[in-house]
């Protein structure tokens, strides 16, 4: 394994040559019309197993029928052409006919079906993203399509790339993503069914294939008391399944050289991205694959360095297999397999940080799925889900060189090596059931989640040096040779809540969630509680909101802590070599932890000015205590660094955005969101995540370094002439704070009040033309980056001790890119 993650190199030749060319493989004969869709309740929130959908052809008669599987999935295959109309039926139901559908030879038509209970009034309907009605719960969300990967001015190809287009959602300065103010560590990541956090560290884990994302949902603390083992919010992604047709779909496999007009000033590659997703049945109506394969390589430059040592390497190779199995009628099985090499040549690279004192990060991942779905009764359903995850990851630098921290940027070498290997399992079962009652109707919901994580590992610091502007010595950082790690944990989690539609007008989410921390062997219990009102008309004004505590899920490195190396620190009088003070160790202590946890509500009202016209008003509070922050504590001779649970934190948002548009591909919104962050800032993942930090100071409570007071962001997708589409983004913001420095490292003042980067605006246009290549649906563009070429700084020389303070660097350039997709046919 060590072999492969040093070595990990991009596919050869022979495999992009093969994978283009599979790009025009002929699709199969056409199949005899087909119409499926989805069956279910309450405006589309409950899935509805046991229905039988009829399709009626123009004399009345009944052509053919299908039930319902577990997860409200129904197919009517080999349909003559005509017209037709859907029928559903179901016991204590209302027949739901549909609109009558055109069936052509070999060709799917998509019909979805919601039954309402037969004696209560229609579901209240919430105004959704794109028109259509969103589910009904209590949870405020926004969802974006996987497909606008292509169709969207975003940087990188990937889901993580469409995440900083939502309101409340930023990428810091170390290019990791915080949700509504919070650190990354704080949130969740579910893959279907599953976790995909990496439960060494509590950062996002899992990667896949571009063409592999359905679907990804972002919601800030939902009420449903299912979702779990997050502070902040969590990110779920819908993976993409294969149909009854084979297809496949190859994009983007000619590397485009990047001239002078990329970025301003190179010529060579930057991005190399080439993929390819096929799928089909491998049984007929019975059995389905979906497969999706991506290498991506992108150079990322620092124009504040000098050429050629100026660039940051990423490569990785991504794969994710899904089969579909319909074992019998209301009997399903899904299993995934995602493997995910990748590697980071000079990480956090930038002004201050040339590519010697930067590490090379590698990771290789897996990750093993099944989840099984089966109906038990018309109304009940059980799912059962197991995974199987590891992640092997090295933090390298490069030369064996010490790190030195001067006033104008550091030199040497970076200072702390990694190596982690971290195996995770997890099971949940969950049953859910509807009940009628003469107070209204209930949706069901109570599981169990066992997930349990170790993880081994090593880790190695070089000594650092503090150098004044003079030059001479300010402090010395050893460290006591290589440490080993050791920690696992097993978290068990309950919960269950009742989705009361109590009137054609009332619904409540209450629900409870009792977990066991494995890693602190602490039981916490989770109150919550939702609504929906409909306080106008159905589809027109709903109000939704709720309150509830979440707890996060404490990583293993927090159980590690002890094993940490020892940091001996010496300090030099102003000649830099008579020692100021005895050398002192700081030793690392833990005291007794507990759980960090939110305690948040919102009140969100949507509201439909016109058939295609949504508004949404959110205010947002989330209170978080018992954080982990690690501080310095000198005690006379002794010392420790000591981890606590005593960090808070405090956010509120306050949201409105304007939608107008009938889908995500014909749509304009904007949104404005005005924020407060604030914080304990000595959290424990920003000094012992990924990269370690050498110099730890005093803890402060200060403004989050994510903090953004005001945020415009507008987004467009807009057709044009038939074949032609625009796609824009607009972003306005406050610039991140940053703090004051001296020469000995220490901070002056307050942190995070030394003042604000400038104030950062950007435009990004994407021009998108229809057509035909070698027979199939082409699409040719440009997208142009940061278009305006506004001086957008991302360092700034904080150091008032260099005669350069307040310098700012590492401007964003403006560039443009072309662009060649397949239009997937999915």
């Amino acid at each position: 394994m060590d072999r492969v993650i040093r070595h990990f190199s991009p596919p050869p030749a022979c495999l992009v040559a093969f994978l283009w060319v599979a790009s025009f493989v002929p699709l199969r004969a056409a199949d005899p019309g087909t119409v499926r869709g989805i069956t279910t309740s309450q405006a589309g929130s409950v899935l509805l197993p046991g229905v039988e959908v009829t399709a009626v052809d123009a004399t009345d008669r009944p052509a053919r029928t299908a039930v319902s599987d577990g997860k409200g999935r129904y197919e009517i295959a080999e349909l003559p052409a005509g017209r037709y109309q859907v029928v559903g039926r179901l016991a204590g139901f209302t027949e739901r006919v549909a609109t009558a559908v055109e069936v052509r030879s070999g060709r799917d038509v998509t019909v979805n079906l919601d039954l309402a209970l037969a004696p209560i009034a229609q579901d209240v309907k919430v105004v959704g993203e794109a028109g259509a009605a969103k589910a009904e719960t209590a949870t405020s969300k926004d969802t974006i399509g996987g497909r606008l990967i292509d169709v969207l001015p975003v940087a990188f190809d990937s889901y993580r790339a469409l995440l900083p287009v939502l309101p409340g959602v930023v990428r810091q300065a170390d290019g990791r993503i915080s949700i509504k103010g919070a650190r990354p560590t704080q949130g969740a990541l579910k893959v279907g069914g599953g976790s995909g956090i990496d439960p060494s560290t509590g950062n996002f884990g899992i990667e896949l294939p571009s063409d592999a994302v359905e679907s990804v949902d972002v919601a800030p603390n939902p009420y449903a008391a299912e979702d779990g083992r997050f502070s902040s919010s969590l990110v779920q992604i819908e993976t993409r399944a294969g149909t009854d047709q084979w297809r496949v779909v190859a994009n983007s496999f000619v590397p485009l050289p990047c001239l002078t007009i990329c970025d301003g000033h190179s010529v060579g590659m930057r991005n190399f991205g080439p993929r390819i997703w096929f799928g089909g049945p491998l049984v007929k109506d019975r059995v389905f694959i979906a497969q999706s394969l991506e290498y991506r390589m992108n150079y990322t430059r620092i124009p504040s360095l000098p050429d050629p040592v100026n660039l940051t390497k990423a490569d990785s190779f991504d794969t994710f297999t899904r089969i579909d199995a319909r074992l019998a009628p209301g009997h399903e099985l899904q299993a995934t397999l995602a493997f995910f090499p990748r590697q980071l040549r000079y990480a956090n690279l930038n002004t201050f940080n040339p590519q010697e004192v930067t590490p090379d990060y590698r990771m290789i991942g897996y990750n093993a799925a099944v989840a099984e779905t089966a109906t038990l009764t018309p109304t009940t359903v059980l799912e059962s889900f197991f995974s199987a995850s590891s992640y092997h990851t090295t933090v390298d630098p490069r030369g064996d060189a010490g790190m030195e921290v001067t006033v104008n940027g550091n030199t040497g070498g970076y200072f702390n090596r990694q190596e982690r290997r971290t195996h995770a399992y997890e099971w949940s079962e969950t049953l859910t059931t509807m009940r009628r009652t003469g107070r209204g109707d209930h949706l069901l919901k109570a599981g169990i989640d066992v997930l349990q994580a170790s993880y081994t590992g090593t880790s190695e610091s070089r000594p650092v040096t503090v150098r004044r502007a003079d030059g001479t010595v300010s402090q010395q950082y050893t460290f006591d040779g290589s440490w080993s790690q050791v920690a696992a944990g097993t978290d068990v989690a309950l919960f269950g809540f009742d989705r009361w539609r109590v009137n054609e007008r009332l619904l409540l989410e209450p629900g409870v969630r009792v977990d066991r921390d494995g890693v602190l062997k602490r039981t916490s219990v989770s109150p919550r509680f939702g609504y929906v009102i409909g306080i106008l008309p159905p589809d027109v004004g709903v109000l939704r909101g709720g309150v509830g505590v979440f707890y996060e899920r404490t990583p293993l490195n927090v159980a590690a802590f002890e094993s940490f190396e020892h940091a001996t620190v010496t300090r030099f009088a102003s000649d830099g070599r008579t020692p100021a003070s005895s050398p002192m160790t700081f030793v690392p202590r833990a005291a007794t932890l507990d759980t960090p946890r939110a305690f948040v509500w919102n009140v969100e009202y949507d509201h439909r000015l016109a058939p295609n016209v949504f508004l949404k008003l959110n205010h947002l509070r989330r209170y978080g205590s018992h954080e982990f922050v690690v501080n310095p504590v000198e005690a006379g001779a002794a010392a420790e660094l000591r981890l606590a649970s005593v960090g808070e934190s405090r956010y509120r948002e306050t949201e409105v955005t304007v939608r107008v548009g009938k889908s995500e591909e014909r749509q304009v919104s904007a949104s404005y969101v005005r924020s407060h962050s604030e914080g304990d800032l000595n959290a424990f993942d920003t000094y012992f995540g990924n990269y370690r930090q050498p110099i730890i100071r005093p803890n402060q409570y200060s403004l989050n370094p994510v903090d953004v007071p005001n945020r415009l962001m507008i987004k467009g997708v807009i057709p044009w002439r038939k074949k032609w589409t625009v796609s824009t983004l607009i972003e306005l913001r406050n610039g991140f704070p940053y703090s004051v420095v001296n020469q000995d490292q220490e901070f002056v003042g307050v942190r995070n009040t030394g003042g604000r980067l400038p104030f950062f605006y950007t435009l990004d246009v994407g021009l998108i033309r229809s057509a035909k290549f070698l027979g199939r649906d082409v699409r040719l563009g440009v997208r142009g980056y940061h278009l305006l070429h506004t001086f957008a700084p991302r360092d700034i020389q904080a150091n008032i001790d260099s005669g350069a303070l307040g310098a700012l660097y590492n401007g964003i350039a403006r560039r443009f890119t072309l662009t060649m997709t397949l239009v997937p046919k999915f």
